[in-house]
Parts: C-alpha cells; sequence; structure tokens
C-alpha cells in the first residue's frame, strides 16, 4: 500500500501571545490531524501563552528589527528548506514572504488577513505592488467576506482567494444560566480607539439620566491603551456602574455572567468576542462598523457611534421576556453550528494545505 505524503508545513507569527489570531491559530493546531501534516511555528520571540500540541515545532526566530539584513537572510534560509507550505498568519510576517518570494520560485505561500478596514489598506497596497510575482504561487486567505471584497477592488481580481472563517468551541464556554438582579452589560477586547468604548459610557449615561434603567452595571475587560472613555465615566459621574478588569486569563469564564455584551467597534473582521459571546448563550450588540460580516441581523445592531440608538436597543432586549431571549441565543447558537465551527474551519486548512493552494 502506497504511504500517505506527509505535508510539511510552516506556520509564521510574531508570537503566541493572547490576541485573536493567536487564540484562533492555537484552535486549529490543536484539531489539526498530524498524520497528514508536519507543522513547525516559526514566531519573532517565543513567547507562547497558549497550550499547544506536543507535534507542533517551535523555532524562535529571535527577531530584533523586521528588515534588518541579517534577520532576512535568517529568514530567506529558513524558507529555503523543503516546507510544501508557508503559511503567514500576520501582516508583519506576510511583508517578509512577499520580500523572500522574489527569489523563491518554487514555493507555495498563504497570506493571511484577519482584519478589514482603513488600517488595513496600506497593507493591501503594498501587497498590490508584489502582485506580479504572487499570481501563481501566492494564495490569500481571509476570515471575512469583506476583507476579500476590499483586496479584491484594491489589490485585483486576478488572485487566488480563499475565505476561511474562525472556528468557535461552543463545548468550552461556560452557558449562561442564572438571571442577574441588575442588568450585566459587558466588553471584552482591546480598549483602543477604533473600539469606540465611549459609546458604551454615553448610552449608559443616557439611560440613567433619563431613569429608564438604573439597576445595571458595566464589566470591561481588556487591556487599556486608549483612557478618553475613563474620562467620561468621570464626567458623568459613573464610576459605580462601571468595573474595569483589565486583562484576564480563561475569558470564556467571565462571558456567562453576562447578560448582554456589546461590541461598539468603528470596525472589526469577524469577531472572536461576538463569536465567544453568542456560544456561552449571552445576548449581543454590535455596531454596525464591527458587524460587517452580518453575524446578527440588523435588530441587534445599531449605527457607529450612535450611543441613542445602542440605548434604545438595550431597553428592548431587557424587556424580552425570558422565552423571547431563550429564541434569539438558540437561533445564534445554529448560526454559529452552521457557519463557524471548529470542524468547518480546520477541514478548509487542511483542504488548502493538501491542495497546496489550488481551487478547492
Amino acid at each position: 500500500m502506497k504511504k500517505q505524503k506527509i505535508n510539511k508545513i510552516l506556520i509564521l507569527n510574531p508570537t503566541m501571545e493572547k490576541g485573536g489570531i493567536e487564540t484562533q491559530l492555537a484552535v486549529l493546531l490543536n484539531n489539526l490531524n498530524f498524520q497528514k501534516f508536519e507543522v513547525t511555528l516559526a514566531l519573532f520571540h517565543n513567547h507562547i501563552n497558549y497550550k499547544l500540541p506536543e507535534d507542533v515545532k517551535i523555532i524562535d526566530l529571535k527577531a530584533t528589527r523586521l528588515l534588518n539584513p541579517i534577520f532576512l537572510l535568517k529568514i530567506f534560509k529558513l524558507f529555503s528548506k523543503e516546507w510544501d507550505i508557508i503559511n503567514s498568519k500576520s501582516k508583519y510576517t506576510n511583508i517578509l514572504c512577499l520580500i523572500t518570494a522574489m527569489f523563491l520560485k518554487n514555493k507555495t505561500f498563504i497570506l493571511e488577513i484577519q482584519t478589514s478596514g482603513k488600517q488595513i489598506f496600506s497593507h493591501y497596497k503594498f501587497i498590490k505592488c508584489f502582485s506580479y510575482f504572487i499570481q501563481k504561487n501566492f494564495v490569500i486567505a481571509a476570515n471575512s467576506k469583506t476583507a476579500i471584497l476590499e483586496m479584491k477592488r484594491i489589490i485585483g481580481k486576478n488572485l487566488n482567494y480563499k475565505l476561511i472563517y474562525n472556528g468557535i468551541d461552543i463545548e468550552k464556554f461556560e452557558q449562561k444560566k442564572l438571571k442577574n438582579e441588575l442588568l450585566k452589560i459587558g466588553y471584552i477586547g482591546r480598549i483602543a480607539p477604533v473600539k469606540k468604548i465611549e459609546t458604551i459610557v454615553e448610552a449608559v449615561n443616557y439611560l440613567i439620566s433619563k431613569k429608564f434603567i438604573d439597576n445595571l452595571s458595566v464589566e470591561l475587560t481588556g487591556p487599556i491603551f486608549d483612557r478618553k472613555f475613563i474620562e467620561l465615566i468621570d464626567k458623568y459621574n459613573l464610576s459605580t456602574f462601571f468595573k474595569l478588569n483589565g486583562p484576564k486569563d480563561n475569558v470564556e469564564l467571565f462571558y456567562s455572567k453576562l447578560d448582554l455584551l456589546v461590541l461598539p467597534s468603528e470596525r472589526e473582521g469577524v469577531s472572536n468576542t461576538l463569536l465567544e459571546a453568542m456560544a456561552s448563550g449571552v445576548l449581543c450588540l454590535a455596531s454596525k462598523g464591527a458587524n460587517k460580516e452580518k453575524i446578527l441581523s440588523s435588530e441587534f445592531t445599531f449605527e457607529t457611534g450612535n450611543y441613542i440608538e445602542l440605548a434604545q436597543k438595550i431597553i428592548k432586549l431587557n424587556n424580552l421576556s425570558e422565552h423571547e431571549k431563550n429564541i434569539i441565543i438558540r437561533k445564534n447558537k445554529d448560526k454559529l453550528i452552521k457557519e463557524f465551527s471548529i470542524n468547518k474551519m480546520v477541514k478548509k486548512y487542511q483542504k488548502l494545505w493538501n491542495s497546496k493552494g489550488q481551487v478547492i
């Protein structure tokens, strides 16, 4: 019997510290069929905050500066080895692949785009500069239809694009069971200007000042890179209503404590936070900027930055019966199973790796 070929896969990412890309990569690796693939993970720095399978080999590149000639030579030597696929997970590793690919014509590269919107347009334009060299041996994979449409418009339609949605392990998330005495609103993720957390603060101030709802609390969980929302909390004397948790391990245990997750971002690709909250049986509201993939129907979205509309949607959800809430939760989980299952994501990667980027 003919021995099955094992494909050698090199995956590049800056680190394996906590983040959306890293979470999805850890999920992929922990559900991969290692009888078909030999996987090596190359990191700029050997910072690993996830449990990874023993089958995965780790290379610490000890990066200093990205475009340092010595570092580029190290990357060239690494890429020159007998890999079937070189899979880049971030815009920084994408840049290395594009530069190196001009000198390695026989390699198959997968460049991944994990976000969309204006902040990534400069990266699209950088890829476009290399479009002549990457038409045959490159695949550009994205986790959102929005990103693929943007790339086709900016880079061109003649490249090999693939859509691979994030995968969520529904069983991993503790299910919400008890009804809270207060309406518990939450947000999980980086607190940066693009996340527009001030929209939540303004909505809470509107609800309380107009006496629509006063028995509520808000928990914000994640690293803080922008403090404007704290100034608003102080301005409106809302400190008793807000709790800032900072970054947390095991955030999957946090969702089940909430009644409602609010994602007010200016833009998102496919938000892990939104999918994880849905998996935990938590009601969700998202800005239209955060819901470009239409994960939520329009009745659960609000115009980006429109705190009055957000407040009105909060009131509406708060007034629903438990039966009505459960129907929404069930529909959300059905959508996750249909479109965002781990099994579906892993199968797409395995097919892509087996096909060496050909049409699947």
